[in-house]
């Protein structure tokens, strides 16, 4: 109960953007998202936070990365997350054209700009 409310009491506005690969162009939408203080992983470039969105009272799991570097421009996290989803649906033709006993996919990634840091550009 106590974490729940903490986590409540931390919800955040956010944009979030995602990539159609039918328009070859991005989507938004506002949401809400809470993400936890502190990243629970650091690599050589990102830090790692759980972040959950939340929609219609249910909240959706997910991680969010941001760049270390404070002088990455935004257009390489939005450049990044494309690429990624691109390469799935790459890997979606594939699997159909294919048929194998294995599917390859990669994992959903989008970008938020969130409002309350003063837009602060993150991979979710």
């Amino acid at each position: 109960p106590q974490k729940e409310l903490e986590l409540a009491s931390s919800i955040e506005r956010a944009v979030k953007y995602v990539w159609s690969e039918e328009k070859a162009d991005w989507e938004s939408q506002r949401i809400n998202i809470i993400m936890e203080e502190h990243p629970f992983k650091e690599g050589g470039m990102r830090f790692a936070h759980r972040a959950w969105e939340v929609t219609n009272g249910q909240m959706i799991s997910g991680v969010a990365k941001y760049f270390k570097a404070r002088d990455i421009s935004p257009s390489m996290c939005f450049t990044e997350a494309m690429t990624q989803m691109v390469a799935d649906d790459f890997a979606l033709r594939f699997n159909d054209a294919f048929q194998g006993p294995r599917k390859i996919r990669f994992v959903e990634v989008n970008v938020l700009r969130m409002s309350e840091r003063r837009g602060q550009i993150l991979c979710f």
